[in-house]
């Protein structure tokens, strides 16, 4: 499936509001807060090599990887994506 039809993430777009930037650099985070109350990240690995990119969150929430469309588990004050290919990303719910 595209991600340009992915309704997951096509809800992360429409969801009214602007992302913010977390961290700088070659491996960013940025995070959107949409009217639900949920929080989506993007983590972008701008760097010449695989990185892994911690998200920072309160308390304990579930994380779902919106490309993939699956549940990635339950996690207490933060996600790491895994070794993030150059160039690549991620986008994920968190809650």
């Amino acid at each position: 499936m595209s991600i340009l039809t992915n309704p997951e993430v096509i809800r992360v777009d429409q969801a009214g509001t602007y992302p913010t930037r977390v961290t700088g650099g070659d491996h960013q985070v940025w995070t959107k807060r949409a009217p639900d109350g949920r929080t989506y990240a993007a983590v972008y690995n701008l760097g010449s090599a695989p990185a892994d990119i911690t998200v920072d969150f309160d308390g304990a929430r579930p994380v779902r990887d919106l490309v993939a469309r699956r549940d990635l588990g339950r996690f207490r004050g933060s996600w790491t994506a895994s070794s993030v290919p150059p160039h690549g990303s991620r986008l994920v719910r968190i809650g």
